[in-house]
């Protein structure tokens, strides 16, 4: 099954609020204090790492010169 290119954003952005909203689900079953809470704060913690990883993978490839900062056109 090929998604659209178009779609892969918010398919995976629905896909991160549903896994918090079934943490919250959970959470509640479990009887936590604040379920909501716990949603919430996993899809924070999520979105962070996301971010976190994008981040340390582009500094990766600016410190070892490999990936999108590799020059395709050199020989050497």
């Amino acid at each position: 099954m090929k998604i659209p290119r178009i779609l892969v954003f918010p398919i995976y952005v629905a896909m991160v609020v549903a896994f918090g909203f079934l943490v919250g689900l959970i959470a509640h079953w479990c009887g936590a204090y604040s379920p909501t809470a716990w949603g919430v704060f996993t899809l924070i913690g999520i979105f962070l790492a996301v971010i976190l990883f994008v981040w340390g993978r582009q500094i990766y490839w600016r410190i070892t010169k490999k990936g999108d900062y590799e020059d395709y056109g050199k020989k050497g």
